[in-house]
């Protein structure tokens, strides 16, 4: 807590450069730096006042200011918001994103979407889901990478692509399939065994004995119990693996492992 407290509240103290805390409405491009360093670390937009709050920023900033401290420098200021954002985007390019590997700053977005007027308010899952649209990379954010932003941004990208997960966004799946085809997708978010493609699967059941269905019981093969968790996976109504079509189907090949119930739910 002393760390975090050394740089709360030092907007005054730390001053620097063009405009002042007596323009504070005016709308501006701001830039923090390390003390003694020439190139900044976060470029932002915002009122004056904003580039000399300390408390509403993200972890990283944190630990950052709470380490080396942060001069402010006011670089230029705007009657446009437009105008503003043009230039924001624009310093965020030629300075270099470091999650991006292409410079310092820790900004997560190329700019021009920040809170310029102090009153939006956007939700973390807003600024996972432009992160992850910014990510600029060839292989998707790693869910288990030892990284904890880009492990937090992998399970996101789970979370917002998969049907059966309660955070699912079927706009945003399709924004970001579009932007990023050469990442690896499953085209219907599940996983149905950890080697068998989904075909083999449907046929192996096809073949399996007519009057026992496969179970998941540990006293089962291996191979057995990935086949009762696949059936599992394409009966559940919940399941982004669910598979209509293949239930009408096994229905009429394997009418005894169904209750009448389950073959009016799958036949209907």
């Amino acid at each position: 807590m002393a760390a975090f407290r050394k740089y709360q509240g030092m907007g005054k103290k730390y001053q620097k450069g063009t405009g002042s805390m007596k323009d504070n409405r005016a709308l501006c491009v701001y830039a923090h730096y390390k003390p003694g360093e020439a190139e900044p670390f976060y470029i932002g937009l915002g009122y004056v006042r904003r580039a000399y709050e300390f408390n509403n920023r993200s972890v990283h900033w944190k630990r950052i200011a709470a380490k080396y401290g942060v001069d402010v420098h006011i670089l230029s200021t705007y009657s446009s918001r437009d105008e503003a954002a043009v230039e924001e985007r624009r310093l965020i390019t030629l300075w270099g994103r470091k999650d991006l590997g292409k410079g310092n700053l820790i900004n997560y977005t190329d700019g021009g979407d920040g809170k310029h007027l102090g009153v939006w308010n956007y939700t973390e899952t807003w600024k996972r889901k432009q992160a992850l649209l910014n990510w600029g990379k060839d292989k998707r954010p790693n869910g288990a990478s030892t990284d904890p932003w880009e492990a937090k941004l992998g399970q996101s990208l789970t979370s917002y692509t998969r049907p059966h997960c309660p955070a699912y966004d079927p706009e945003f799946e399709k924004e970001i399939k579009q932007k990023y085809p050469e990442w690896k997708w499953n085209s219907r978010g599940g996983r149905y065994t950890k080697s068998t493609p989904r075909l083999e699967v449907e046929k192996a059941l096809l073949e399996w004995d007519n009057h026992n269905r496969p179970r998941q019981s540990i006293y089962r093969s291996k191979y057995e119990q990935r086949l009762a968790n696949c059936l599992s996976m394409y009966k559940s109504d919940r399941h982004a693996s669910r598979n209509p079509e293949f239930m009408k189907i096994l229905v009429k090949v394997k009418p005894l492992w169904f209750t009448e119930e389950e073959k009016k739910h799958y036949v209907q």
